[in-house]
This record gives structure tokens, sequence and C-alpha cells, in this order.
């Protein structure tokens, strides 16, 4: 009987208690990595139970078949991390050379990323419902400005990114 109770403390329970700390953390939380400078930290928890606001840093999977990841440098396994600049119903207004959220300037248009490819700027509008415009005011940032990324629905966002490092 003592030897039952040993092996229950020291196996099973410690056991136990690692694979609902991996099942919880890995439907509610994870661990993303900034490989960029468009945004300060490196280390950012992501929070899978909570939908970004205005102005919070969001975790998401770029749009599928509109981004060549190696040639931007990103691991494709990596989501994004940008701030949720424009929310439902924000204006967007994109010039030839500047982006506006509810006329607050946001940053520069490219028209070419460092290695040549042609960018092609998101149309100005109204942020469609149950999107965002993801952003970061760093001048070389590849987000929501850009049409390959374009307005990221709710169903691409991972979730809410606090920054841990």
């Amino acid at each position: 009987m003592v030897f039952m109770k040993k092996i229950l403390h020291r196996v099973v329970l410690p056991f136990f208690i690692f694979c609902s700390i991996v099942l919880i953390s890995s439907n509610y939380f994870s661990i993303a990595f900034n490989t960029t400078a468009s945004l300060e930290g490196s280390v950012f928890l992501i929070d899978k139970t909570t939908l970004p606001k205005r102005g919070d840093i969001a975790a998401f999977t770029p749009p599928a078949g509109n981004l060549n990841t190696s040639k931007r440098g990103y691991l494709s396994t990596s989501p994004f991390l940008k701030i949720a600049m424009g929310v439902a119903n924000d204006e967007v207004i994109i010039t030839d050379t500047e982006v506006f959220i509810n006329g607050n300037y946001l940053g520069p248009i490219h028209t070419e990323t460092a290695t040549g490819t042609v960018l092609v700027t998101t149309k100005s509008g109204l942020v469609p419902s149950k999107h965002y415009f993801m952003g970061s005011t760093h001048a070389g940032s590849y987000d929501s400005r850009y049409a390959s990324i374009g307005y990221i629905s709710e169903g691409l966002v991972i979730g809410r990114a606090i920054r841990l490092y």
C-alpha cells in the first residue's frame, strides 16, 4: 500500500498535472516569437481565448496563397504579430505614399520590397465586419497596408498577444 501511494504521488499525479497543463496551454495559450523589427519584443504569449481590440497586439495567420514567406524571411509556421490598428467600420485611407486610419497617420507606403518585389496596396475604405486592419508604426512593416495581407478576418486571428520579453 505504501509503495502504491509513493507511485501515485511521485509518478501518476505529476504526470496527470503535466498532461493537464499541456492540454490547457495548447488549447488556450501558446508562445510566439517575433522575428522582425516591426514590433518591440521577441517573445509573446498568445491568449487564444481573446480577440484583440483596437490597439492590442494580435497573432494571426497571413492569408493563404497570398504570401511567399520564404522571400521575406518569415518562418512559414510562425504567426504574424501586428497591432490591431483598425477594427470593423474604421476608415482606412491609402494614398500613393501614406496610410491613415480614422484620420490618424499610420505610416508610409512602399512600392516594392528591399528585394524588388512589387507591392500592391490594399484599397481604401471601411474595415469590413469581423475584420481587422493589422499594422505597425514601423516604416518597413509588411502588414494590411499591402493587398497580399489585406484586411484580416477573425477566422485568421489566433488571439491577443501579450509581450513577455
